[in-house]
């Protein structure tokens, strides 16, 4: 696995809310650029909030880049995130173990 796939995947695994968020990708136009903190999340859409107030943004069709430090990280396709956070976290991390398992690799 490459180091950004790695990047990628650590980030799907974490706790996305408490994260600067910014939308680069949606379906509804309006939406891309719209900068904020993730506030909450369900299985289907990230609650924003921005200077503006707070939105719910679906997942589906989206990338997101989680910003630190004023500097995007990096973009995760909202369709990887459909899940609720709970559940995104335990898929993620079991994946990766039945991989490396199968690789003979603990």
């Amino acid at each position: 696995m490459n180091e950004k796939n790695a990047r990628v995947r650590s980030l799907a695994m974490e706790e996305l809310i408490g994260k600067d968020i910014k939308i680069r990708k949606h379906d509804m136009a309006d939406l891309v650029g719209v900068e904020g903190i993730v506030l909450d999340e369900t299985m289907r859409t990230f609650l924003i909030g921005t200077p503006k107030g707070r939105l719910r943004v679906p997942k589906k069709g989206s990338e997101f880049a989680f910003i630190e430090g004023g500097l995007p990280l990096d973009v995760l396709c909202g369709d990887m995130l459909l899940f609720r956070s709970e559940d995104r976290i335990k898929r993620c991390d079991t994946a990766g173990k039945k991989k490396n398992r199968f690789k003979g690799q603990e």
